[in-house]
């Protein structure tokens, strides 16, 4: 299958690398920034998969001022693409509130999730639990390092293994990794 991953190039969300570590360099295209918005239409267009990751709001991912002509604030993905993301596509979206763009958008075969806690800013704004940055931590590299194991399953079984497997158990002890695991979504029809 041939995977487009946008994630713009920023630090707070390097943890979500191992998403897509696994997938062999000569079936993806990985776009960090650079180019312009019709540069990646064309890439969605051309790609069977497409993973989402970053910094984001429901409206889309944010553009981080990575790519051509765009500001921090401003989308890389938003409705615009939305046409293209439902043609027959397999699509990941991990950022901040991306199953309201998804659902909103109704973007069948996507698995996607809510509000996520990444840093301790999120966790103190949004987990009413305190929690200690270690927490923090051990959640984003269980979370990408499980679902970067299961990319190349079916939306629903991505989000069935998360839901049974080392994420699940984490949230057992980890108040971060309760909050978003019951926030992660998928979108069949």
């Amino acid at each position: 299958m041939k995977t487009l991953i946008i994630h713009p190039a920023d630090a707070s969300t390097d943890f979500l690398k191992p998403i897509y570590a696994h997938i062999p360099k000569e079936d993806c295209t990985l776009v960090t920034g650079g180019i312009t918005k019709a540069e990646v239409a064309d890439l969605i267009q051309s790609h069977q998969q497409i993973i989402l990751c970053g910094h984001g709001s429901p409206d889309g991912l944010f553009a981080i001022a990575q790519f051509k002509n765009t500001t921090y604030t401003d989308f890389i993905i938003d409705e615009e693409m939305v046409g293209l993301l439902k043609q027959n596509k397999k699509v990941i979206a991990i950022w901040c509130f991306a199953s309201d763009f998804i659902k909103r958008h109704q973007i069948s075969n996507t698995f996607c999730s809510g509000m996520f806690c990444s840093e301790m800013i999120e966790a103190i704004m949004f987990e009413p639990t305190p929690v200690e940055e270690f927490q923090i931590t051990e959640s984003n590299d269980c979370f990408a390092k499980e679902l970067g194991l299961n990319i190349y399953l079916s939306v629903d079984d991505i989000h069935a293994k998360l839901q049974s497997g080392l994420y699940a158990a984490l949230a057992d002890t980890n108040a971060i990794a309760k909050y978003n695991m019951i926030r992660l979504h998928f979108l069949l029809q």
